[in-house]
């Protein structure tokens, strides 16, 4: 008897324990990054679909409607790259996993796939870095210092 109220606290108490995580993220609690405008949102703009850029270094610049309106042009014509290049990824990868599950596992096909990932990540980071300084060349030389200026600044990580 005792070990069944033991067993079922324990049970009631895992549940509980495994559902606020899910919870937590559906309501934060705070004013910070998070929820519905947080950083999955497009950034700088508030509301969850108002966000016309999603740079991060552009928050807290004041754009004017020509800027975001370039902005939103670079972005909107590199997306079906970017979306190629997200999609080679996740084949790559999960030929990966699946190969490490199969009975068909071999180094060197193991090391070609990483190698295909390693590559693609490699060319969005060049992407992105090419996007970031397309970006940067439609900033004022005002726009331009306020960066130096933040990337002089330490930077400053919010914990929960």
């Amino acid at each position: 008897m005792k070990t069944r109220l033991i067993l079922t606290r324990f049970m009631i108490a895992s549940s509980i324990a495994l559902g606020l995580p899910l919870g937590a993220d559906a309501f934060p609690m705070t004013d910070k990054p998070g929820g519905c405008g947080g950083p999955m949102q497009m950034r700088g703009e508030p509301g969850m679909f108002g966000g016309s850029h999603t740079q991060p270094f552009l928050r807290g610049l004041d754009l004017n409607e020509s800027q975001r309106d370039k902005i939103f042009d670079l972005m909107h014509a590199q997306a079906p790259a970017m979306r190629d290049q997200a999609k080679a990824l996740h084949k790559s990868q999960m030929e990966l996993r699946l190969l490490g599950l199969s009975g068909e596992y071999s180094e060197e096909k193991a090391q070609a796939l990483a190698e295909a990932s390693a590559g693609v990540l490699a060319k969005m980071a060049q992407m992105h870095a090419r996007t970031d300084q397309q970006i940067y060349r439609i900033l004022t030389p005002e726009q331009r210092k306020q960066l130096e200026e933040r990337r002089a600044r330490p930077q400053q990580i919010d914990m929960p």
